[in-house]
C-alpha cells in the first residue's frame, strides 16, 4: 500500500535493490519513516542498496558504522538522540 511501483522497479534496475518481498518492504519503511533507521546487516545487501541511493541525494545525510569502529558506541549515541 505504501509502496510505488515506478520507485520500486526504479530501486531494483538502479539502486540494485533485490527482488525479494522483505527487502521491498524494508526499503518502503525506510524511505518513509521520519526517523532514523537501524539497519542489521550482516550480507550487506542493505549498506549496498542506501549507497547506491545516496548517490543521488546528500551523501552527508547517511553515517555508515561497522562493528569494528573504534567509536562505534559515540556514534550509535548520536544517532539515537
Amino acid at each position: 500500500m505504501l509502496g510505488n511501483n515506478n520507485i520500486i522497479q526504479k530501486w531494483k534496475n538502479l539502486y540494485k535493490l533485490p527482488d525479494d518481498s522483505l527487502s521491498i518492504e524494508n526499503a518502503i519503511i525506510m524511505t518513509q519513516t521520519k526517523r532514523y533507521t537501524l539497519n542489521i546487516d550482516p550480507q550487506l545487501i542493505a549498506n549496498n542498496f542506501i549507497k547506491r541511493l545516496c548517490l543521488d541525494f546528500n551523501k552527508e545525510l547517511f553515517k555508515i558504522v561497522k562493528p569494528t569502529d573504534e567509536k562505534i558506541s559515540s556514534e550509535l549515541e548520536l544517532a539515537i538522540k
